[in-house]
């Protein structure tokens, strides 16, 4: 395959377009540019409180009562009267914190 100096631009401008939409990024939250941050604010990582459990589930708290005590007693969790809030040793093992409230 012969390289013409046509192909040559082509490539190149094909490149630059997508490196522009990827630099735009459109209407995406969080791609817009070339860094990468990390995003705290997610819903396992902040507070919860346990009325809004029953709320949100349909569910009474003795429904996982053994897997919350299991994940306190581990260090994945704190809990006080108003939150459930998982600690800097859970976020290390949100796998394992995950999988304690899984059905097997």
């Amino acid at each position: 395959m012969k390289l013409t100096k046509g192909k040559i631009i082509a490539a190149v401008a094909v490149i630059a377009v997508l490196a522009g939409a990827f630099w735009y990024g459109g209407n995406a939250p969080g791609l817009q540019g070339w860094t990468v941050q990390e995003q705290e604010s997610s819903a396992v990582l902040e507070a919860a409180p346990p009325a809004e459990f029953s709320r949100y589930t349909g569910l009474e708290e003795a429904a996982i009562r053994p897997q919350l005590d299991a994940a306190i007693a581990q260090g994945y969790l704190q809990e006080d009267e108003q939150n459930w809030q998982i600690t800097e040793h859970g976020k290390l093992f949100l796998n394992s914190l995950l999988e304690l409230f899984l059905n097997e």
